[in-house]
């Protein structure tokens, strides 16, 4: 999630294809598959945008099982809180709640906020150098974990970055760390669409064992 927000009279969808696999403490294998994983942007104000999202249709395998269904959805908004400066960088505040729309495989059953700031370094840095990060704590069946990642890419060419992220959650109330990281590319096929695919693995045993994701961004109007 960059700190970039979209401008008024501008609209931005955001979809993919996301996948990852990871073996429980009983050594039982799980295999996920979200499709259509879908956010869309409203440019609302110059320091504001609106948000809604959709987690996508589920496609799971577990042992012998499988399952299937809708997940919930969100809605947000993103809005400025500091303007890039010499001394401080620019930062914006993500912030809403999710909505008990999915299946009940696939739903917490209840409305679950969050929030991050998202504070990026980028232009203090080389041209040719990204770094976003993001702080914040999410809620899921009362349950409270502070959540983190970093970002760093760097322009291959105009149109083509390649990054690597570091990222993790750990529980405020009950449950087990979780630490990850991932690299990937992006590619701006067009002034108003971008691909980008990218694969991950786990840093500790309760983390996702392996991941990967492709998709694409396009905004309107061009």
């Amino acid at each position: 999630n960059s700190p970039d927000i979209l401008q008024p009279g501008y609209s931005q969808i955001e979809t993919g294809f996301y996948a990852y696999e990871t073996d429980k403490e009983n050594n039982l294998k799980s295999k996920h598959s979200l499709l259509s994983n879908t956010s869309y942007r409203l440019g609302f104000r110059e320091d504001m945008e609106l948000r809604v999202g959709f987690y996508g249709y589920n496609l799971e395998h577990i042992g012998s099982e499988d399952n299937s269904g809708t997940s919930d959805g969100e809605l947000s908004t993103k809005i400025l809180l500091i303007e890039r400066s010499e001394s401080s960088p620019k930062t914006t505040l993500n912030a809403g709640f999710t909505v008990p729309t999915g299946n009940d495989d696939f739903s917490s059953n209840r409305v679950d906020p969050f929030f991050s700031f998202i504070p990026s370094f980028s232009h203090l840095l080389p041209d040719s150098i990204y770094n976003d990060n993001s702080l914040g704590v999410s809620w899921n069946d009362a349950n409270a974990d502070f959540k983190y990642g970093t970002l760093w890419g760097f322009n291959l060419s105009e149109s083509v970055i390649f990054y690597g992220e570091f990222f993790g959650s750990l529980p405020i109330d009950t449950g087990s760390n979780s630490h990850g990281f991932d690299w990937g590319f992006t590619w701006a096929v067009k002034n108003n669409l971008q691909l980008d695919i990218f694969a991950g693995h786990s840093i500790n045993d309760t983390a996702t064992d392996f991941l990967v994701n492709a998709g694409f961004s396009m905004r309107f109007p061009e």
